[in-house]
């Protein structure tokens, strides 16, 4: 009886494997065949340039009102903004001109409204152009050892076309001597590693420089970049989603500015080897109309910030920014406010095609 029971036993054991394997084999097919379907879906067949419809974003009856943190709200008692007025903002376009610095609910105005401004001579107030000179500079850095983008073309995009330009490693103080030949070349030491994500970097030592603003305090600043270069330099129209507050040491920095909600007229994608969200025209100083004819549309600002001047650039906002000569800039990022991170990411973050190395496109979703 109990080796007749064990057989049973045995055998019921048997056949729940047997179903239990059948159901392993079933899940894996299922699991390939929605693998394969999705690989189809993402890696479709390379296509030609996708098609862009010329017009803003647009909110209607639907438009939101901007979320604010209850410190924000109680605290500071901001007035309320409509969504599609700090994204588009397109009727009161401009970039304001400050005499002076703002207090924290000024600066949280802008920053709430997704406006930017200028600050002229700030910078100047705040003796950093006295004190960062070259001598100044190699004393803190000098044995420092730096990642320095050359080029010899005359219009140098740095950002993201790589075959664009040579990367090389050499001294800071080797950098400083370099620049000072006028041998044609552009050199570029770009977002020098002073902080990131809250670390100290490399150029650390210069952190304590710059001056605590005092009305940036609600806001989690997470990257401090240098920018020291010389000889003409552009960037892509791209978009960033930090805050961003910059200090022109020296030199002159041209941005051509563009509201988030414009970003069909830009023609946007993001490039295959480093994930960045840019402008496929590149160079929209000089960009082919007849090409990227939703660019007439655009309502493009444009501003310079020269030495001494403290800019405000929002989050989101499309920029290329061009510079000539020589030049010197620190630039502190922040992070954007989880609320208006994801109600921005909501309203933008619409099939942006992605660019492919080969110069092919393929439709995808966004980062």
């Amino acid at each position: 009886m109990a080796r007749a029971t064990f057989g049973c036993i045995r055998t019921a054991f048997l056949a729940v494997g047997i179903v239990l394997v059948g159901l392993v084999v079933v899940l894996q097919l299922v699991s390939l065949e929605k693998a394969s379907s999705y690989s189809s879906k993402t890696s479709a067949e390379p296509s030609s340039k996708p098609s862009f419809e010329c017009r803003p974003l647009a909110f209607g009856s639907n438009d939101p009102v901007l979320p604010l943190t209850d410190y924000w709200a109680t605290s500071l008692r901001l007035e309320p903004v409509r969504w599609s007025n700090a994204v588009l903002s397109v009727d009161d376009l401009g970039v304001d001109e400050l005499e002076d610095l703002p207090n924290m609910k000024t600066f949280m105005h802008y920053v709430h409204a997704n406006q930017p401004f200028v600050v002229r001579g700030a910078v100047h107030k705040m003796g950093l152009v006295e004190r960062w000179t070259d001598e100044y500079l190699k004393e803190k850095l000098g044995g420092q050892l730096v990642s320095v983008r050359l080029s010899k073309y005359k219009d140098n995009f740095f950002h993201y076309n790589r075959a664009d330009y040579a990367s090389q490693y050499m001294k800071f103080s080797e950098l400083v001597e370099k620049m000072k030949t006028g041998d044609g070349t552009a050199y570029y030491l770009a977002q020098g590693n002073i902080q990131w994500g809250g670390r100290a970097g490399p150029l650390h030592v210069l952190k304590n420089d710059i001056p605590s603003l005092g009305f940036d305090d609600l806001l989690n600043l997470k990257h401090v970049q240098l920018w020291f270069g010389v000889g003409e330099k552009k960037n892509p129209m791209h978009l960033d989603n930090n805050e961003n507050i910059m200090f022109m040491v020296s030199g002159s920095k041209k941005f051509r500015l563009l509201s988030p909600g414009q970003r069909e007229f830009v023609y946007p994608v993001i490039r295959s080897h480093n994930s960045a969200v840019s402008s496929d025209a590149n160079d929209i100083f000089s960009a082919d109309l007849d090409e990227y004819p939703c660019f007439k549309n655009a309502k493009f600002i444009d501003v310079e910030v020269r030495g001494g001047d403290l800019f405000y650039l929002p989050a989101f906002w499309w920029h290329q920014v061009h510079s000539d000569g020589r030049s010197l800039a620190v630039n502190l990022w922040y992070d954007v406010h989880s609320l208006m991170l994801k109600q921005m990411m909501k309203t933008l973050d619409l099939n942006v095609p992605l660019k492919n190395d080969d110069g092919s496109y393929t439709r995808q979703g966004h980062w």
